[in-house]
């Protein structure tokens, strides 16, 4: 040994040989050196001592595997048992009785019940009557390597309310044969079932209102349709036959034919809305067409046409719903009234007497006849003012012109119609007398009066007593 060589531990180095010998020994199988030593009989006392140390070097090795494995199982425990209590399933373990031995906190929530008073309870208790054999049944059929899953049983919790859940039934693994365990996972399906309730009542709805919508589209006057994405009709009602002359189905297989129904003169209004709402543009969403039709029969018939977007419950773009309605009458009403209006319009404005409008105490509007007696050149001069303030503050009879003026149009609207004298003052200020008529009329559907003027003539006896009192 030089003086530079490293010192050798015998000592470390002999208990390195007698545990990788002992290994060898154990994986060989050989655990009575000592005993084969012996029983040989020529034997040396150093060769036992090796052996014993060789045995000894075995026991240890054999008890550090037996600590690990200790450990082993008890960090398997400890993950085990904080899994069990922790899960958000309920967990419950049954001996083959079925009597309750173990819960986790969710059971415990879950029925209602203490740990202590769940380990007084057999499990099928825990479940309603009608589906009590159903478990039973189940475990009688479990064996070592089989689980069973029942699914919406009904359960009851510790204030007996009703519950539904699925249970999971399982033997217990690494049981011995005549300790049979069982765990019972029950998954609460209440919230589920809620939901599949309100779906399917939901669904009803959504049934019961399309046959609504069904009835009410069939036996509709309007003529409703669904146009879809790609630009076809998906439901036309009956209604479009009494208008057009063309049933549903001639609609349906022609999509074009709408648009060659409408008049040449009325193409430009519709077309290019059919064009964007079949494009997907809806800039003219709540725009309300008017345009003419002509009918199988040749009739001329006015549609009012309004469409919008259908999506569905997740936003997607199910097409248009649009309605042609049938306005035909209503346009010829409301030419009629046009009519009327314009020969009223040309009667007021020609008629000899004086004839203004009165709402709300004032004029609203004034003839050219009156505008000529009064003495003034334009219409604004007068409307918009109430009839005392174109008048002298007293009238013939000394009663204030703002009082009887108040009197006699209240008068006019809630009673019958009212004839009178009248002073009024021209626009140089010079006494224009006249008998005046009141008469209720509507002005756009609100209550007004119709005021005629007529020059008020003297009667023969007051001229000729005024011309006997002047000689």
């Amino acid at each position: 040994m030089t003086d530079n060589a490293l010192p050798v531990n015998h000592d470390l180095e002999s208990a390195h040989d007698l545990r990788e010998r002992a290994l060898i020994a154990l994986r060989d199988g050989q655990f009575d050196l000592a005993e084969q030593l012996l029983s040989s009989g020529n034997i040396s006392f150093a060769e036992l001592v090796e052996n014993l140390r060789i045995y000894q070097a075995e026991l240890q090795i054999q008890n550090e595997e037996l600590r690990r494995s200790q450990a082993e199982r008890e960090e398997a425990f400890t993950r085990l048992h904080a899994f069990f209590t922790t899960m958000p399933v309920a967990e419950v373990v049954v001996d083959r009785q079925g009597l309750i031995m173990e819960t986790n906190p969710r059971a415990e929530e879950l029925f209602g019940l203490s740990s202590s008073h769940l380990h007084q309870h057999f499990f099928v208790r825990l479940v309603e009557e009608k589906d009590r054999g159903k478990v039973i049944h189940s475990w009688s059929r479990l064996d070592r390597n089989e689980a069973v899953v029942l699914h919406e049983l009904r359960f009851r919790n510790g204030d007996n309310h009703p519950f539904i859940g699925d249970l999971h039934i399982a033997r217990l693994a690494g049981d011995v044969e005549d300790r049979h365990r069982y765990v019972c996972a029950v998954l609460d399906r209440t919230e589920d079932m809620r939901v599949r309730y309100e779906l399917q009542s939901a669904h009803q709805q959504l049934l019961e209102s399309e046959q609504r919508y069904r009835i009410v589209a069939q036996f509709s006057p309007d003529w409703e349709y669904w146009l879809g994405t790609d630009g076809h009709f998906v439901y036309i009602s009956p209604a479009c036959e009494t208008i057009t002359g063309y049933s549903a189905e001639e609609l349906m297989a022609d999509p074009a034919l709408l648009g060659r129904l409408i008049i040449p003169e009325d193409r430009a209004i519709y077309l290019p809305h059919f064009d964007q709402a079949r494009d997907g543009n809806t800039e003219h969403d709540t725009e309300c067409l008017h345009f003419r039709i002509r009918t199988r029969n040749g009739d001329i018939r006015w549609i009012e046409h309004y469409c919008q977007p259908v999506t569905g419950t997740d936003g997607r773009a199910l097409g248009r719903r649009g309605v042609n309605r049938d306005i035909t009458e209503r346009k010829r009403t409301e030419q009629a009234l046009q009519e009327s209006e314009q020969l009223y319009r040309a009667l007021f404005e020609t008629a000899a007497d004086g004839l203004a409008v009165l709402q709300d105490g004032r004029f609203l509007s004034i003839n050219q006849a009156a505008l000529t007696m009064l003495g003034y050149a334009k219409a604004e001069a007068v409307i918009g003012r109430t009839p005392d303030e174109l008048s002298p503050p007293l009238q013939p009879d000394g009663e204030a012109s703002a009082t009887k003026a108040a009197r006699l149009l209240t008068q006019a609207l809630h009673h019958d119609s009212q004839a009178f004298d009248w002073d009024h003052l021209r626009a140089d200020r010079q006494l224009l007398p006249l008998t005046v008529t009141l008469v209720r009329i509507k002005q756009q559907g609100t209550p007004a009066l119709l005021a005629i003027w007529r020059h008020r003539v003297k009667q023969p006896q007051l001229v000729e007593e005024e011309f006997s009192h002047s000689a």
